[in-house]
């Protein structure tokens, strides 16, 4: 089965910082074809460094970019696509450094990341987000605490491709539990997937309405030359 949707195409002049107020159109059409994550080869090129698997890129990577939007929104400002991109630097030895840092952070012996703090001195508070691992190295789950309490857990199907995380948030005596199921929709040659689609089914305490987005997914993967 074929899926159609749009695709986000950035202009270049939007790389400027000046262009707060610009409104990007989804201009651009296209077709593709949702891949089984379950064929994917996950021996094509290896995991080198913790932090490269946490954020599941395999391979000498040393910049990536990831972008998220909503399948059916037409317009979205400078601004909103800035909020919802991630971008992370990897040193030599494979360390990322994301677009903003924590003031601390903490790693156990196998070099993995478990907990990074904030502190923000106009609220009065220190965010704290701790990761645990499974058995095969991949982020099982990530607690954060911060104005609220939230814990996030991740599901991989067997060749290692995350298929779907659940996130119970508890904010002001209310709950919401978010569950979002991934689909790979294009892959490169190394193996690292380029594009894939998201859905969030959303249920809040006290709201019979259950909230679901469709969303769309694509990194920027840039490798050592």
């Amino acid at each position: 089965m074929k899926n159609k949707f749009w695709v986000l195409v950035l202009p270049s002049f939007l790389l400027s910082c000046g262009q707060t107020k610009t409104k990007v159109d989804y201009k651009e059409e296209v077709k593709t074809e949702s891949l089984d994550s379950t064929t994917l080869s996950v021996d094509i090129v290896p995991f080198t460094s913790p932090d490269r698997q946490r954020l599941d890129v395999r391979g000498n990577v040393v910049k990536l970019v990831v972008h998220s939007t909503d399948y059916y929104k037409t317009t979205s400002s400078y601004l909103e696509q800035e909020w919802k991109k991630e971008s992370y630097v990897f040193d030599k030895k494979g360390k990322a450094s994301p677009k903003e840092r924590g003031d601390k952070e903490s790693r156990n012996e196998k070099g993995q990341l478990v907990r990074v703090e904030n502190v923000l001195p106009d609220w009065g508070i220190t965010t704290c987000n701790t990761y645990k691992y499974n058995a095969d190295g991949f982020v099982d789950s990530i607690i954060s605490k911060n104005l609220g309490y939230s814990e996030t857990s991740f599901e991989y199907d067997s060749n290692q491709n995350c298929i779907s995380s659940k996130k119970k948030l508890v904010s002001e005596g209310t709950e919401e539990v978010s569950v979002v199921t991934y689909q790979i929709l294009e892959t490169d040659s190394i193996g690292n997937w380029t594009k894939r689609s998201a859905k969030m089914v959303v249920n809040s305490d006290g709201d019979e309405d259950v909230q679901e987005t469709d969303m769309l997914e694509w990194r920027e993967i840039t490798y050592q030359k």
